[in-house]
Order: C-alpha cells, then sequence, then structure tokens
C-alpha cells in the first residue's frame, strides 16, 4: 500500500499536532512553581518558537490551499458514502423485521 499525498499531509498533520503537545508538557514540566523560567524552560521555549517557526515557514511554502481542499472533499466523499451503505443496510436489516 502507498500513501498518496492526502494521507501524508494527514499523517504529518497529526505528528505535529502530537509533537506540540509533547513541547507544551516540556515547557509545564520546566516551570517551576513561582512562574520563573529556568535556564532549561527558556532552552525549551527557545526550540519551541523555532518549530512553530519551521511550522509557519511549511505551511506557507509546502502546503497548498488546493491539496488540503482536494483532501477534505476525498475525506467528506468517503463519509457521504459509508452513510449511504450504511443507510441502506439499515433499510436492508429493517425490512426483514
Amino acid at each position: 500500500m502507498t500513501l498518496d499525498n492526502g494521507w501524508a499531509m494527514i499523517i504529518s498533520s497529526v505528528l505535529t499536532v502530537f509533537l506540540i503537545w509533547i513541547g507544551n508538557i516540556a515547557v509545564k514540566h520546566f516551570t517551576d512553581t513561582q512562574g520563573k523560567a529556568t535556564s532549561t524552560d527558556e532552552a525549551v521555549s527557545k526550540l519551541y518558537q523555532e518549530f512553530l517557526k519551521f511550522q509557519t515557514h511549511v505551511a506557507e511554502h509546502y502546503v497548498k490551499a488546493a491539496s488540503v481542499e482536494n483532501i477534505r472533499r476525498d475525506i467528506f466523499g468517503v463519509i457521504a458514502r459509508l452513510e449511504s451503505k450504511v443507510d441502506r443496510l439499515l433499510e436492508k436489516d429493517s425490512t426483514h423485521d
């Protein structure tokens, strides 16, 4: 099975959200109770800011709005087909009762 650009985009988006979540946990972990930044917290915060800049750069230069729209249309098309199949199965099941 090969991944087309749509699935690669979805997987990379989920991975990005996961990495941001891990970054937030790390920032909260290294902040002391008075809210003063430690040297580790400053390093994590700087790394997090650089990651956000990189993420913005990728979104601006590599992700095309048309491709995201195509992915969205494909996903909702699949959902609509599944919905119609489920409806047909429910109708078939209700006629046999």
